[in-house]
């Protein structure tokens, strides 16, 4: 009992992070929305619930099948899940970066997810194989969904706080939970962030730990990370931020 307890105990106080895992920094605002007062990730929370509303909707009124041929029919669900889940490349053009393109983004993506769900259990071939290419599509999801990580690490690396969640204001409320903390004691952030890296970046001092406490004024976000060769990570999207030398990185 004292496990289960524990372990839900552990669970409230990360749920913050679960719903919304994102720093709560104003970098990341885009990212986030806020409802009845708690924070939520844009992207999942519109992607998953809309891939498995859409699933429903196909399968419940099948009209994926007024077509002649099963076959036909099957390719023609299979082609429009892919040309909606081909939005994502709207994440590598400068617009991107304004809420209601990732709203779009993601709703699209989810369409796609649960076309592509309803494609493969549907197949018109022995069920272990559906199962298969099921199991495969939830790996690329996956995969691409780990991506994330990447968008995460090129904001925080170009960050004056580098990648420092110790003292960053986006995860001063996460580090009051002792849980967080331990994760992070594991080697996290060195395997994230490149700390041979942290001496060249300009560090502020150890803002205080208030959960309270606004976040200071850093300096123009229109201008945050830097062109570095060691900072370039490939298949980033743009994020608006960049700038070429590593002297445009200043407080206000």
């Amino acid at each position: 009992m004292s496990v289960f307890k524990g372990t839900l105990s552990t669970f409230r106080r990360l749920a913050p992070f679960l719903l919304s895992h994102h720093p709560e920094c104003s970098l990341f605002r885009d990212d986030t929305y806020r409802l009845f007062g708690k924070r939520f990730c844009l992207g999942c929370s519109i992607t998953y619930p809309t891939a498995v509303a859409a699933a429903l909707v196909i399968l419940l009124t099948g009209a994926y099948r007024n077509f002649p041929e099963p076959l036909f029919h099957q390719s023609v669900l299979l082609l429009v899940s892919v040309t909606l889940g081909l939005f994502q490349l709207i994440k590598y053009f400068r617009f991107h970066g304004k809420k209601i393109y990732r709203i779009f983004v993601k709703f699209s993506l989810g369409l796609a997810i649960g076309g592509m769900a309803v494609w493969a259990l549907t197949m018109p071939v022995f069920i272990p194989f559906r199962i298969s290419i099921l199991v495969i599509l939830i790996m690329l999801i996956m995969f691409t969904g780990s991506s994330r990580i990447l968008y995460v690490r090129g904001i925080c690396a170009g960050c004056i706080y580098h990648g420092d969640w110790d003292i960053c204001y986006g995860f001063r409320k996460l580090n009051s939970y002792h849980a967080f903390r331990n994760v992070k004691g594991r080697g996290l952030t060195r395997l994230i962030f490149d700390r041979e890296r942290k001496k060249e970046a300009r560090h502020l001092t150890r803002p205080p730990m208030g959960l309270d406490d606004e976040e200071p004024p850093l300096k123009d976000e229109c201008r945050w990370l830097y062109h570095e060769e060691g900072y370039r990570i490939p298949w980033l999207p743009p994020t608006g931020l960049e700038v070429e030398r590593m002297e445009d990185i200043r407080c206000r």
